[in-house]
């Protein structure tokens, strides 16, 4: 009778360790398939579009070019954006805000949001009837929408806008000198050089065919800091204009090009840029990145200002 009962004790125990075990997760297996829900779920949040317009809200305006201005808005989810419009023809004509959002919404589909720069949303609004014009191409014309655009500069509500994740400028000002560069060069953290990294593998393997980050045997001003930020998904490229489109290329020869140009704005003579160097190399503190205002006010007070000289007036 006690061998019974022992027996019936042992087996209900058993049956129970069974029932742990089987309603654990299976960590080692299914790691690979949450990172990449995980990307999958990045992807289906919802952009914004006209709808939100009324509910987002101007902050501040942060920086104006001849082609676009930068707001700092708070969407309707409470966080803080960065918002672009264009202000000249140019801008308008040639798509270069759209071809902006379209850039890194590729990006952000292709990697997940955690990994790029954050694109949150756009509004192609209708301009007011008589305001745009871009079927003729004469200077008047021309001079006429970007007069309108300027007008209309903060009213979200007319025509486009991209909404971005605001992320923070590695340098405040042009700088010029290698001494300079250098001296910033040296508050980079571990992570901060992966995410250069990390910069250069996603061009090379971007969705349609590798993207340079200038084109070979040209000059680039990628090889600058003041070209990327600090996102939340580390240092990320900024600055679009200089990319180039390879229509030839494979993902190793970009790679190599891009990786080339990351090296020179963090100053690692002879950087691997590859996947297997990082999955190597770990690192153990992904949110460490450099302290850019100090940085900046470090190699100030060591080096100098550092600023380019102003171009001579012509003689009148």
């Amino acid at each position: 009778m006690l061998f019974l009962l022992l027996a019936g004790v042992f087996m209900l125990k058993n049956f129970y360790d069974h029932a742990i075990l089987a309603s654990m997760p299976d960590f080692t297996n299914n790691s690979i398939d949450i990172e990449q829900e995980l990307i999958e779920e990045s992807r289906k949040q919802k952009m914004l579009g006209c709808n939100d317009i009324q509910n987002i809200e101007i902050i501040r305006e942060l920086g104006k070019g001849k082609a676009k201005v930068t707001y700092e808005v708070k969407l309707p989810s409470g966080e803080f954006a960065l918002a672009k419009r264009c202000i000249h023809d140019n801008c308008l004509r040639k798509g270069l805000l759209t071809g902006e959002f379209r850039h890194l919404k590729t990006l952000q589909d292709q990697y997940g949001k955690e990994n790029t720069i954050g694109v949150y949303g756009e509004c192609d609004a209708p301009y007011a009837k008589g305001g745009i014009d871009l079927q003729k191409g004469t200077r008047t014309s021309k001079k006429r929408n970007s007069r309108h655009l300027r007008i209309v500069e903060s009213d979200f509500s007319e025509g486009y806008t991209a909404f971005f994740e605001m992320g923070v400028p590695l340098l405040t000002k042009w700088r010029d000198g290698v001494k300079f560069r250098k001296c910033f060069a040296s508050y980079f953290t571990d992570a901060d050089v992966d995410s250069f990294r990390v910069i250069a593998r996603q061009y090379a393997g971007y969705a349609g065919s590798p993207i340079m980050l200038g084109q070979p045997e040209y000059f680039t001003d990628n090889i600058w800091a003041e070209q990327y930020i600090i996102a939340k998904a580390g240092a990320r490229h900024a600055d679009l204009d200089m990319l180039y489109h390879c229509q030839n290329c494979t993902y190793e020869e970009a790679l190599a090009h891009n990786c080339i140009i990351v090296q020179d704005v963090v100053f690692h003579k002879e950087m691997n840029c590859s996947l297997a160097f990082s999955l190597e190399h770990p690192i153990l503190n992904l949110d460490e990145h450099i302290n850019a205002t100090e940085a900046e006010r470090q190699c100030t007070l060591t080096v100098g200002e550092s600023l380019p000289k102003p171009r001579p007036k012509p003689k009148q």
